[in-house]
């Protein structure tokens, strides 16, 4: 989806449709799992808050008036798109909230000197794994933000790699098994096992996959999370 009008009554009609806050960066996880191109997101999002439609408070966008009017537009756009966003949301936050019932097992976070280890699970099968290289202070710093948040660390994680545009990247193989769709990125010192919701998905973070990467998440990583709002998660 490249039509900036139709992402803007998307985004107003899945707001609209969730029963629950969003933040930004679920937002953009959402629509960009459906393939709407993240530049366009922001566009979208940026004329809404502009004109008045929707607004921003810290991370939660929530629909004014005139938002609420445009959703009612939504039969502009195609039936099938409609349904492939609301499914992707309603996937990602059921898994958000059995992340957050605090199930045995579903994290793992540990370091080894300069080498940091983090794993994490929802019901059905692994959402990533990482093994990430940094000195000893920013592996101890990342361990203590993704120990108080996994959540907030896996969506930073994941805003990171469906942004940006396509570039020559490191290592990258997709590979399918049972339907779980994995992409693997991997560099000196660095790993990720990512699962991704589709092959679209999965090829656009394998091809956006750059060399800094590893770099990137370190510096995102280090920088202490949000405060929790529980409510932005369990509706």
């Amino acid at each position: 989806m490249d039509f900036l009008p139709d992402v803007k009554v998307l985004i107003c009609y899945l707001l609209s449709k969730c029963g629950r806050k969003v933040t930004l960066p679920q937002l953009t996880l959402i629509c960009s799992s459906v393939g709407v191109d993240y530049f366009m997101i922001n566009d979208a999002l940026a004329d809404l808050i502009q004109t008045g439609a929707a607004k921003k408070d810290g991370e939660v966008i929530t629909l004014n008036d005139a938002g609420i009017r445009s959703a009612a537009f939504a039969d502009d756009v195609s039936r099938v798109f409609r349904r492939r966003v609301l499914k992707s949301a309603l996937e990602y936050f059921r898994s958000c909230d059995g992340l957050c019932s605090g199930s045995p097992g579903c994290c793992e976070v540990r370091t080894e000197g300069k080498t940091l280890y983090f794993s994490l699970s929802d019901e059905k099968s692994s959402l990533i794994e990482l093994t990430l290289t940094a000195s000893e202070e920013q592996a101890g710093i990342i361990k203590e933000n993704i120990s108080a948040d996994p959540v907030c660390a896996y969506n930073r994680i994941v805003s990171l790699l469906v942004s940006g545009k396509p570039c020559e990247g490191i290592n990258a193989d997709i590979t399918e098994d049972d339907g779980d769709i994995t992409v693997e990125l991997s560099a000196e010192g660095f790993l990720l096992r990512l699962t991704a919701p589709d092959p679209i998905q999965a090829q656009s973070i394998a091809s956006k996959a750059g060399r800094d990467i590893p770099g990137k998440l370190i510096d995102i990583l280090c920088a202490p999370p949000p405060p929790v709002d529980t409510d932005s998660l369990l509706g």
